[in-house]
């Protein structure tokens, strides 16, 4: 399971006998003035990466910034949604109630394409790519399932310890289909908590 845990599902996996371990990787962005001023020329920021919100927060505060200074903050995903409430910043999830913004959609794998052209309908989009390394926390343990959040997950994972590794392994998948990203024939489960009682006995079956 990915860090951070998802507590009621890490319980619910142990309910049934399973062992739950967590993974993480270590992404160093390229956050530096220069992207700053750009971000400063817009009205909002678009984020729906965990990592690249933290990287931001992280940015403002090794400058001693008042992280309040950012402009309005928009994201899809309820994680980074929750990170930037834990330091006091609201941001909105409504497509529909955003308009007529120039909007800087900071990215590393570019694949929340339905969200940012949602948003480019009614507003200006400029994404800004950014560059990140990725360092692994520890080596992989062994282990028989792996689940994903999101397809950026998916491709942390896959950069810090190779596609290979998820060869005789069920991926369970969150959001997306990942089939499309392996160069191999392999079977993605879609797979959320609110649905785990309905899987779990196909999963079961499956081990």
């Amino acid at each position: 399971m990915p860090a951070p845990i998802d507590y009621k599902l890490y319980f619910n996996f142990k309910d049934i006998g399973a062992k739950p371990i967590d993974y993480d990787f270590s992404v160093n962005y390229n956050i530096n003035n220069e992207l700053l001023k750009k971000i400063s020329n817009c009205n909002a920021i678009a984020v729906c990466d965990l990592k690249i919100a933290e990287a931001l927060i992280k940015f403002f505060q090794d400058k001693e910034m008042d992280i309040r200074l950012l402009p309005t903050l928009i994201t899809n995903s309820s994680e980074v949604f929750d990170f930037f409430k834990k330091y006091g910043l609201q941001s909105i999830k409504d497509t529909n109630s955003i308009s007529q913004l120039e909007i800087c959609y900071l990215y590393n794998y570019n694949y929340n394409n339905e969200f940012i052209e949602k948003l480019s309908q009614s507003n200006n989009i400029i994404k800004t790519k950014l560059q990140g390394s990725i360092y692994k926390q520890h080596e992989l343990p062994a282990f028989d399932i792996i689940y994903f959040n999101n397809i950026e997950q998916f491709f942390y994972f896959k950069d810090a310890y190779g596609v290979n590794s998820l060869k005789s392994k069920i991926v369970l998948a969150k959001d997306k289909d990942l089939n499309q990203f392996f160069d191999y024939e392999k079977q993605v489960y879609q797979f959320s908590g609110k649905d785990f009682k309905q899987i779990i006995a196909n999963l079961l079956n499956l081990l």
